[in-house]
C-alpha cells in the first residue's frame, strides 16, 4: 500500500514537471518568434503610410511601409499641404536649389529641396532677387554661399590684376543659374555699353512682338552676328525702346530712352541677360531667338568657351570720341547647366583683354 502511494505521488510529480518544462519551452519559443518578427518589422516594414516623416531633424520618404532610397522629385502631403521635394536616397536634399524649365510657361523653383511652381515673370523676379543679395570682400561679391578655392582665387585675381595694371577698369559677374551661386567683381562700376546693349534690345524686341523674328530676321542677324550699328539704330528708331525699358524688373531705372547706347554697370547688364535667359528657355520663339546669338563674329566669351560649350553672347567695343571699352555678356551652357557671364572693361577695342578674363572664369565652373 505504501509503495502504491509512493508511485502515485511520483507520477503526479512527473506530470507536473513535464508540464512546467513544456510550458517553459513553448513560452521561450514564443518569445523568440516574437522577437524575430519585431526585428523584421523594424528593418523592413512599418505601419507608416506613404509620405514624409521627420527623423533627427531630416525628412525621409516612406513608400509601402519602408524607407525609400529614391532619387528625384516626389509629390506628397505634409501637414495638409501638397508638396514636391527633391530626394537623394529617400532623404530631402535641403542643399538642392535650382530653377528648372517646365512646360506651359511654368518653371520649378527649387529652394532647399522644396519645389514651388512659378511663371516666367515670377521666375525672373526670383533670379533678380537671389542675385541682388551678396556678401562682399574687397571688390568681390559672392552669391548663394559661393566661395573661391585657393587656385580659383589666384587665377581670377591674377587675370584682373593683369588688366588693371594697364590702367583699365574691370567689372564682371558670373552667375550659376542652376545652383544660384556666383560671384562678381566691381559690379557697380558704370561703363559704356557700346554694342553689348544690342543683345538685350534684340531679345526684348522679339519677345514684345514675336512676328519680328521672321519679319526682321535680316536686320536681327546683321546685328547679332556682325554687330551692325546701322541695322540696330534703324530697328530702334522704327520700333522704339519700350521693350528694353521694361525688360528687367529694374531696367526702367537705368535704360536711357534718349540714347541708343548706355552707361551701365555689370550688374545691370547681367539683369538684362537674366531676362534674355528666361526668354530663351520659354517657348519655341524664345528658343529660336536664342540660337541667333550663338555665332557672332566677335565674342571673347565664345573664344574662351565655344570649343567645348554652347554660348549665346553679344559683345561691344569702341575706341572713339574719348570712349574706350571692350565688353561681352551672355549665357554659357555647360553640362546641362547654364552660366550667365558679364565682362566689362575700359580696354580700347582689345578682345584679348576680355578673353583673358573669360579664360580665368572658365576655370571656376564645371
Amino acid at each position: 500500500m505504501k509503495n502504491k502511494h509512493i508511485n502515485i505521488i511520483f507520477s503526479v510529480i512527473l506530470v507536473i514537471t513535464i508540464g512546467v518544462v513544456s510550458f517553459a519551452v513553448i513560452h521561450h519559443h514564443k518569445n523568440n518568434s516574437s522577437l524575430a518578427v519585431n526585428n523584421i518589422s523594424v528593418e523592413t516594414t512599418t505601419s507608416r503610410q506613404d509620405g514624409f516623416y521627420s527623423e533627427n531633424g531630416s525628412l525621409f520618404y516612406y513608400k509601402d511601409g519602408k524607407k525609400s532610397n529614391y532619387n528625384g522629385f516626389v509629390d506628397s502631403e505634409v501637414n495638409g499641404e501638397k508638396v514636391k521635394y527633391y530626394l537623394v536616397n529617400g532623404k530631402v536634399d535641403v542643399s538642392y536649389n535650382a530653377l528648372i524649365r517646365k512646360e506651359n510657361n511654368l518653371w520649378w523653383y527649387v529652394k532647399n529641396g522644396k519645389v514651388s511652381e512659378v511663371s516666367d515673370e515670377t521666375a525672373l523676379l526670383k533670379l533678380n532677387e537671389i542675385f541682388a543679395v551678396s556678401s562682399s570682400k574687397d571688390k568681390f561679391s559672392f552669391y548663394g554661399g559661393y566661395t573661391f578655392s585657393a587656385e580659383t582665387a589666384e587665377s581670377i585675381e591674377n587675370a584682373i590684376k593683369s588688366v588693371e595694371k594697364k590702367g583699365y577698369k574691370v567689372g564682371l559677374c558670373v552667375y550659376d543659374l542652376n545652383s544660384f551661386e556666383g560671384f562678381s567683381y566691381n559690379t557697380d562700376e558704370k561703363i559704356y555699353s557700346a554694342s553689348a546693349i544690342k543683345g538685350p534690345y534684340v531679345a526684348s524686341l522679339i519677345n514684345h512682338d514675336n512676328s519680328l523674328l521672321e519679319k526682321e530676321k535680316g536686320r536681327i542677324n546683321a546685328i547679332l552676328k556682325n554687330s551692325s550699328n546701322v541695322d540696330y539704330e534703324s530697328l530702334r528708331s522704327q520700333y522704339g525702346d519700350e521693350c528694353v525699358v521694361n525688360w528687367s524688373p529694374d531696367s526702367e531705372n537705368f535704360i536711357k530712352t534718349d540714347r541708343d547706347y548706355q552707361y551701365i554697370t555689370p550688374h545691370q547688364l547681367s539683369e538684362l541677360w537674366l531676362s534674355n535667359f528666361i526668354f530663351f528657355e520659354s517657348g519655341d520663339v524664345g528658343a529660336e531667338a536664342g540660337k541667333l546669338f550663338e555665332n557672332p563674329v566677335h565674342s571673347p566669351i565664345k573664344s574662351a568657351f565655344g570649343d567645348k560649350y554652347i554660348t549665346r553672347t553679344k559683345a561691344g567695343w569702341v575706341e572713339k570720341n574719348n570712349i574706350e571699352v571692350t565688353n561681352d555678356a551672355g549665357i554659357v551652357y555647360v553640362n546641362n547647366k547654364a552660366y550667365l557671364i558679364t565682362i566689362m572693361t575700359t580696354a580700347p577695342c582689345d578682345f584679348s583683354v576680355v578673353e583673358t578674363l573669360a579664360t580665368a572664369i572658365e576655370k571656376t565652373i564645371e
